[in-house]
């Protein structure tokens, strides 16, 4: 990968990035307990057509760790301050799981800056979810380093690099702000925002990912979204199949063109 490493300030925090290419803006805002590291497979041929930037966010990577709650509102407030710092404009957001939450809420309190939002595999579950699961959702956060075997029931085709890149973001994270990511997901109306939403949308599925079940909902909320099925992708669609991610991305990036399986 061929990227550059920059940091901006927002409020007095410090936020690490990863910048390939020219051209119109896509931001690439990545899972909780990940870093700009996630695409790293994918900005290289994403930067043939884009300015591509990949944030690490709050508490991330090498940005600044948390020292207080944030909600999705917040981390929305510090990419706000990232792309005003950055002096991006008509940006494109394309975000994963709590990446694409953060996108949704952008595109709702922020629209007239964006072009579209791609969202990845960004569930719309609501209270009693997690009400019915928190014990599991906040083992799966409070444990920051994850078995080879475990993780290979989650990304297909592990390899040990991908592995131990998992790893160094999550204990880079901390268990702290994975547990504290979990409560701004909780709390999060990811429904609400998601058809409050008027920036074109594309919605991208792993076909054997969590947010399939999903499908009906995404698409009775938001009519005139595009909505992609990557085969055999499951909640990390960008580390599974990078190939299909970026088609996905570059087709949301352009004007979506339907739902696809």
């Amino acid at each position: 990968m061929i990227a550059r490493d920059g940091f901006v300030q927002v409020e007095g925090r410090r936020i690490h990035y990863l910048e390939a290419g020219e051209g119109q803006p896509l931001v690439l805002l990545h899972s909780g307990g990940g870093s700009a590291y996630e695409f790293e497979h994918v900005i290289a041929p994403l930067s043939e057509h884009h300015r591509v930037i990949a944030w690490d966010m709050p508490g991330h990577g090498d940005s600044d760790p948390l020292l207080r709650h944030m909600t999705i509102a917040g981390h929305d407030e510090a990419l706000a301050g990232l792309i005003a710092a950055l002096g991006l404009a008509d940006v494109i957001l394309a975000g994963v799981s709590i990446g694409g939450y953060i996108a949704m809420h952008h595109a709702v309190t922020r629209p007239a800056g964006l072009s579209r939002v791609v969202l990845a595999e960004a569930p719309l579950r609501d209270s009693a979810w997690y009400d019915a699961n928190w014990p599991m959702f906040e083992a799966m956060c409070a444990i920051p380093d994850t078995p080879f075997d475990a993780l290979a029931k989650r990304i297909r085709a592990l390899t040990p690099d991908l592995h131990r890149r998992w790893n160094i973001d999550r204990n880079k994270c901390g268990s702290w702000t994975l547990v504290d990511l979990g409560w701004a997901v909780r709390d999060f109306d990811a429904a609400g925002t998601y058809a409050a939403g008027s920036v074109p949308a594309t919605v991208v599925i792993g076909g054997n990912g969590p947010t399939l079940a999903d499908r009906a909902k995404f698409e009775a909320l938001r009519p005139d979204a595009a909505l992609i099925v990557l085969p055999g992708c499951g909640h990390f669609p960008m580390l599974d199949d990078p190939a299909a991610f970026v088609e996905a991305v570059l087709r949301g990036a352009a004007d979506g063109e339907g739902a696809t399986d």
